[in-house]
């Protein structure tokens, strides 16, 4: 599976889950991006951790850590300005049956707690 198709679908819930929740319709994709970016840095920051990357860099990991969430919060920008609309992915997963759109939502809560999880 490709995973940029997993952080589409999570993009995707997380910009649903925001408009039909907080009905801020407009602001759904920036919502969107942003938590899926905050989930990304989570994923990064495991990795420092795991690999021991932290020891090397010193007292400067915050400002890595925030040169990094800049660095994926403008890739996903540009992916979903540019390349991937919204209407696009609403398009493209609306008509899946219920019980498949249960299983995607499993596994994009299971990836946010994961991401969580693991960082601690």
């Amino acid at each position: 599976m490709n995973p940029l198709v997993l952080f589409d679908y999570i993009y995707y819930s997380i910009a649903n889950f925001y408009s039909s929740v907080f009905d801020l319709d407009y602001q759904k994709r920036f919502a969107g991006m942003g938590l899926l970016s905050v989930f990304q840095l989570f994923n990064c920051m495991t990795l420092f951790k795991y690999l021991k990357l932290e020891n090397y860099i010193g007292n400067d990991f915050v400002y890595i850590y925030v040169s990094v969430y800049i660095l994926i919060l403008i890739f996903n920008f540009i992916r979903y300005y540019k390349f991937i609309h919204f209407e696009m992915l609403e398009h493209k997963w609306r008509k899946d049956k219920k019980y498949i759109r249960l299983t995607k939502i499993a596994f994009t809560v299971c990836y946010i707690i994961l991401s969580v999880a693991l960082l601690g």
